[in-house]
């Protein structure tokens, strides 16, 4: 098996980034399903949920719609291109909302990937830092060749949480990125210091 299950206790949410062309969105898609075929996927273990955007997110599936690999993998098979510009702010704030709602739980980590192959048409460091006040890891992955580093990191928890690669070069990398979700862990509530 190519594939060494993780198994952690992770909500893992993946904000797929549908601009640009049919082509590179099929990247992208291609991409989201490597990352998902690494990971235990169960109540008990990772739980998926998917948001596809453009101009607008789009709900794929929430933690609590797909318990099984095969299920989650053919619902992003089956996501559409939505074709439009890249509303990536409008999708993590999306993310907040859908996907992270509620306080969180002391058993799951929470963690974020943000696979895009644009630059952003809004601003990204506000929505990102709320991702990260409620407890989010995010990483950004940037396909293809229209994505600036400095976006990238400003989306992401650090500059080791950036991964980049034209085509699927990044897949040399994915083991790399894999480990690094895997390894991630439940981040204990802040004591608010006034």
């Amino acid at each position: 098996n190519l594939y060494l299950a993780c198994r952690s206790r992770i909500d893992l949410g993946i904000l797929l980034d549908g601009s640009g062309s049919r082509y590179r969105f099929s990247q992208v898609l291609y991409l989201a399903q490597l990352i998902i075929r690494y990971f235990d996927i169960s109540r008990i273990y990772t739980r998926v949920g998917i948001i596809a955007y453009s101009n607008t997110p789009i709900p794929v599936s929430n933690f609590r719609t797909f318990s099984r690999k095969y299920d989650l993998l053919k619902a992003v098979k089956k996501i559409g291109f939505p074709r439009g510009r890249s509303y990536t702010g409008r999708a993590l704030r999306f993310a907040k909302r859908y996907l992270y709602t509620g306080s969180r739980s002391s058993s799951r980590a929470r963690v974020l990937v943000v696979v895009t192959g644009s630059r952003s048409s809004d601003g990204v460091a506000r929505p990102a830092e709320m991702l990260r006040q409620a407890g989010v890891e995010i990483f950004a992955v940037g396909m293809g060749g229209r994505t600036s580093m400095t976006s990238l990191s400003t989306i992401a928890n650090d500059r080791h949480h950036v991964f980049t690669g034209v085509r699927l070069r990044i897949t040399t990398n994915l083991p790399k990125l894999v480990a690094k979700i895997c390894a991630a862990t439940p981040k204990p509530t802040p004591t608010r210091s006034k």
